[in-house]
């Protein structure tokens, strides 16, 4: 994933956003389904719709790697 390299960033047509948590985050730790594995079903859901999806990371986390998730055409 290439995050963009403004601070205003724009999308054509139908997104889902995906905001994540940090991992080491109460809410992190007491939800059903982790950040990562969120990011994963929400892009595997998508696949093959006219949907993007734009997901961004907690600004203080530094640690979470989403990159496997390029593989994936729609991702943002």
């Amino acid at each position: 994933m290439i995050p963009p390299d403004n601070t205003k960033f724009s999308v054509e047509g139908p997104y889902v956003f995906v905001a994540c948590q940090r991992p080491s985050d109460i809410v992190s730790k007491l939800a059903y389904i982790d950040t990562i594995n969120l990011a994963e079903y929400v892009s595997e859901a998508f696949q093959g719709t006219d949907y993007k999806v734009i997901i961004k990371l907690h600004p203080q986390e530094a640690e979470m790697n989403l990159d496997h998730l390029s593989v994936f055409p729609h991702v943002i």
